[in-house]
């Protein structure tokens, strides 16, 4: 244990193993998914080694495995979040969160409180953005609905607190509440717990760290907790954690046993443990033999995102704060799309590689397309705007539900138009179409320039086009536009993806139309066909 004076959440767990029996869960285990079944809500401890047999799992093994382990947790409590928030009709606090170093969750609709502890030295040049709606101190957990969304809170954690080496995230609403950390005691492990009592026990470790250091926002933190107390959680929401847990650890499974034998092979468990970031993407590409070209660009991606991903951060805590200038907050807001773009661009791509040039089953559940569009649509238009071009699209007023995967459905649609719009030429004008078409949904582009005419060829397959500069293939999965410098996902992989997310990408001339790029969505009903 740690000689610092305040204990860090892995330490509060091991307190709590022995205080609380089945409380918590280091690796994940079949056995959690029959207890839940059974009607129990603690996630019951047992052999911490997921590696049976004379070798026990090395530092480099045992950190991979906790990784995928936090990844897939929040993976879980992510659709738990968006599932069970009533976030419709209202805009008041939801929950609260508390995470660290950086933002964990996605919450675009802004009904989380999110509270997070960074260390001092990243906090320094953010400032503190502690503003919490002032109804916090009214009432109880019925006039929670009445709470003003708060901002995100930065919390500084000092360099020599053991907070600062773990990755956490205490989750609190009125559905369920759960504690995840990503630590050390002793070997690195991966922790979770639904238990009230363990909750509580790690909340008030990091409310000691707020009377730390800023005392006065001791009590806000304090009312927080009163208005989203944790309760005993109801069996079938850890059934359903459960579940999508297991789904996430059992995807990645083969890729894990993988890379934990080429890491093995080529580095010492210290060495590997330091290389994680470049090499996880690596020794996944070993899985199926694949080219090296392809672990390669696994890694880059990887190496891309997780940059980006900070920059982006850290701009939307500035952009909370209201003391910054009209043209500060506009710069930065530029800042925080331009990010947002790279970071799904490199994400479909990441999601290419892992697919591979074959196409593979994906899992598909209904989605609400039209809610996807409107909302992607400002998104769109800002991206053609700023090559001079422009978007528009004409949808039914009703729309089905298709069958496919919304979050990787709105990227793949993203980068489509992204393509279309860098081959474009100045003032061109970009349709889109969405109509029904038997048992699918059709959603159909096509390109006019400023005269009206009819755009041909605007999706090079990587072998160049007539007339246009010449795009270059670079290895099974990109293509490459040396005139504009754009780096895009090749036309098979472009359709690949489609297929992967149950539809179909088709791309046809017809005459007096030019160029017609259009994609076919299985609707809902179809999915029992």
């Amino acid at each position: 244990m740690s000689s610092w004076l305040l204990p860090s959440l892995s330490d509060i767990f091991q307190r709590a193993e022995a205080l609380i029996s089945g409380s918590f869960s280091r690796h994940p285990d079949p056995r959690h998914l029959q207890l839940c079944e059974q009607g129990s809500c603690d996630l019951g401890p047992h052999n911490p080694d997921p590696h049976p047999g004379p070798a026990a799992p090395s530092t480099a093994q045992r950190q991979i495995q906790a990784e995928f382990e936090w990844q897939a947790a929040l993976a879980a409590v992510q659709t738990l979040v968006q599932q069970h928030l009533n976030i419709e009709g209202t805009e008041s606090t939801q929950g609260v969160v508390l995470c660290g170093p950086l933002p964990v969750l996605s919450d675009p609709s802004d009904h989380l409180a999110t509270w997070v502890f960074v260390a001092d030295a990243l906090n320094a040049p953010l400032g503190l953005s502690l503003q919490l709606g002032s109804q916090l101190q009214q009432g109880d957990r019925a006039t929670a609905p009445a709470l003003q969304a708060s901002l995100v809170t930065s919390v500084p954690v000092l360099d020599r607190d053991p907070l600062a080496e773990e990755q956490f995230c205490l989750v609190l609403t009125p559905e369920f509440s759960v504690v995840l950390v990503l630590g050390q005691n002793g070997l690195p492990g991966f922790q979770f717990s639904f238990d009230p009592r363990v909750i509580q026990m790690c909340w008030q470790a990091l409310l000691l760290r707020v009377r730390l250091t800023n005392a006065h926002y001791a009590t806000q933190l304090n009312r927080l907790f009163e208005l989203f107390a944790p309760q005993v959680l109801d069996y079938r929401l850890v059934s359903e954690f459960t579940r999508h847990f297991t789904r996430c650890l059992s995807q990645r499974q083969l890729e894990l046993t993988t890379e934990l034998a080429t890491l093995e092979a080529h580095t010492s468990p210290e060495q590997a443990a330091a290389r994680l970031g470049t090499a996880e993407a690596l020794a996944i590409g070993a899985l199926t033999e694949e080219p090296q070209d392809v672990a390669l660009l696994k890694a880059i991606a990887h190496e891309v995102r997780t940059p980006l991903a900070t920059i982006r951060t850290l701009t939307r805590l500035l952009l909370r704060r209201k003391d910054l200038a009209p043209d500060v907050l506009k710069r930065l807001g530029i800042i925080d799309h331009e990010c947002t773009e790279q970071i799904d661009r490199f994400g479909l791509i990441f999601k290419a590689a892992e697919l591979g040039p074959q196409p593979q089953h994906h899992p598909l559940a209904a989605v609400l397309l039209d809610q996807l569009l409107r909302e992607g649509l400002p998104r769109w238009q800002r991206q053609a705007q700023r090559r001079n071009l422009r978007l528009e699209m004409q949808i039914p007023e009703q729309l089905p539900r298709v069958v496919s995967d919304p979050q990787m459905l709105d990227q793949a649609l993203t980068g489509l138009i992204d393509r279309f719009t860098r081959q474009l030429p100045a003032q061109s004008h970009l349709n889109l179409q969405v109509s029904l078409a038997g048992h699918q949904l059709k959603l159909q582009f096509k390109a006019r320039d400023r005269d009206g005419k009819p755009i041909t060829a605007t999706i090079d397959d990587g072998g160049g086009c007539p007339g246009k500069s010449r795009s270059k293939s670079l290895g099974q999965l990109l293509s490459f536009q040396p005139a504009t410098g754009s780096l895009s996902l090749n036309l098979a992989m472009t359709k690949n993806i489609f297929q992967a997310l149950g539809g179909k990408l088709l791309i046809k001339e017809r005459p007096q139309q030019g160029e017609v790029v259009t994609v076919f969505l299985p609707l809902q009903s179809d999915l029992a066909r």
